[in-house]
């Protein structure tokens, strides 16, 4: 593995990102008022870009963010206290950190965005929100080892029926240009009818966490499309008077709707039906072949289908123009690296529910994410070692669905706070008629959580009484265990 580079100051120049609300333009969620005057406030300089964090309760008033000292990898643990105890975190090893920087391509816009508000976490003591897992759906084929590419061949390959998803995430660090590949193979006597439900992937880049905001904020995106779009091909099925035209307009205007992409990649919403005879091969996602990957550009995406019968899927990694179902006859199987995220893995949708409602009048609590404990990771196979027991350190790839009933006579605030590291992806909260997807982190910055758990992030205030849910994928290129806090306003 190579050693990670360091990290200096996080740099201003970043995409300037607000919170969408349904097919609105960006808006900044409203402001929470301040605690007491132990809160930490954090500022970005925009003539250098560089961070400060200010502790109006130290002489000390201004701590370079390249002060903060990043521990080793594989080694880091965080404590969280809790009203019941104290405990440590499973936490997943950090990713290699490759910034944003100035650069030439970046717009920056920041006319009504402003800098997120932060709490400081030491000034509360957080209850618990017990949550479990209610519902677990599809099968997951996890290509993330290796994660950085030199030579081409599989880079992950299983055997999928049903709910499917193949989720992909690979640097080419080859001095030619490159293409991914995904290759469905049914090796049965049956023919198996596929289902394409959903397609994307980001535009290739070498600002790492860049991919996975994008595609983070784009899979939120399509999911609820997606959901939008069931609903109604189950109410034409339903109804004998429901005709196609219409079936047509109603899903035209589910794809009109969708807030704007973020970023260059593509996004497909529209459903695809066709066959994969027994014996045969066929690409999925022939998009990707016209993607070109440049050394040391990251691209990751997602594909969702079914599967009528169980096939074969295959990411590869080659050269740009070559034809990739032929290669894929004579691909050579590429080593895992040693983080090891790579196989198939039930639980592709995972739905949480809260056993007790938040109850804003008993103070604050919070909801741990991707800790190993509350939040199990998911287990699998790889095939291509001989069906090695793998588990998914983190859940990428896996979508969340968590629900918490509320009660309580105080507003409260959720606030976003990252544990095992640097983190940049998205969020969305549904509850009553609120629907928005938030940017994790907002304006200026690149991410949040690098070296430190104190980092938070402002979402939005509520009323309890309706219940929030949750919506979310754990971010490419970013790290977990991750918070969300729920925090009673006076």
């Amino acid at each position: 593995m190579k050693k990670k580079k360091n990290v200096s100051a996080v740099m201003a120049a970043c995409l300037a990102l607000g919170t969408w609300i349904g097919g609105a333009s960006p808006v900044q969620a409203d402001g929470v008022p301040s605690d007491d005057g132990k809160t930490i406030y954090y500022t970005v300089h925009k003539e250098t870009g560089e961070s400060d964090t200010v502790d109006p309760n130290t002489n000390d008033m201004v701590a370079k963010a390249d002060t903060i000292v990043t521990q080793p990898e594989k080694q880091k643990s965080v404590k969280i206290a809790t009203n019941e105890t104290k405990h440590r975190d499973t936490v997943v090893p950090e990713r290699k950190i490759k910034l944003l920087g100035q650069r030439n391509d970046t717009t920056i816009s920041v006319s009504n965005v402003l800098p997120s508000q932060r709490i400081n976490i030491d000034n509360y003591q957080f209850g618990t929100v017990p949550v479990k897992v209610i519902k677990e759906e599809g099968t997951l084929l996890l290509s993330d080892s290796p994660e950085y590419v030199s030579s081409d061949g599989v880079l992950a390959a299983g055997t999928l029926q049903g709910k499917s998803r193949v989720y992909f995430y690979h640097v080419n660090e080859a001095d030619q240009d490159k293409q991914v590949a995904i290759v469905l193979e049914n090796n049965g006597n049956t023919d198996s009818r596929i289902t394409v439900k959903r397609k994307l992937v980001t535009e290739p880049s070498d600002a790492y966490f860049k991919v996975g905001r994008e595609l983070s904020f784009n899979e939120l995106v399509l999911w609820q499309a997606s959901q939008e779009a069931d609903a109604e091909r189950a109410l034409a099925a339903a109804d004998k008077k429901y005709k196609k035209k219409q079936l047509a307009e109603k899903l035209k205007a589910i794809d009109a709707n969708m807030p704007p992409q973020l970023g260059k990649g593509l996004r497909i919403a529209k459903e695809e039906n066709w066959l994969l005879p027994s014996h045969s091969r066929k690409l999925l996602f022939e998009d990707l072949s016209n993607i070109p990957i440049k050394k040391d550009q990251l691209i990751s995406g997602i594909v969702d289908f079914t599967s009528s019968e169980p096939i074969q899927a295959k990411v590869l990694m080659l050269n740009k123009g070559s034809g990739p179902l032929g290669y894929s006859y004579i691909a050579p199987v590429q080593p895992m690296d040693d983080v090891e995220l790579r196989g198939t893995f039930h639980g592709v949708m995972r739905y949480m529910q809260s056993e007790t409602p938040y109850n804003s009048s008993l103070g604050a609590s919070a909801i741990t994410i991707g800790n190993d404990r509350e939040d199990a990771f998911i287990k699998g196979v790889d095939e291509l070692t001989n069906n090695k027991a793998m588990t998914d350190k983190g859940n990428y790839g896996v979508s969340y669905d968590v629900t918490i009933p509320t009660a309580g006579d105080k507003r409260f605030a959720v606030y976003f706070n990252p544990l095992g590291g640097a983190y940049a992806g998205s969020v969305q909260i549904v509850s009553g008629t609120h629907n928005k997807i938030y940017q994790v982190p907002g304006a200026y910055d690149e991410y949040i959580g690098h070296g430190t758990i104190y980092d938070t992030m402002y979402l939005d205030t509520f009323t309890p009484g309706e219940p929030i849910v949750l919506r979310f994928i754990p971010a490419g290129a970013s790290n977990l265990p991750v918070r969300f806090l729920f925090i009673p306003l006076d």
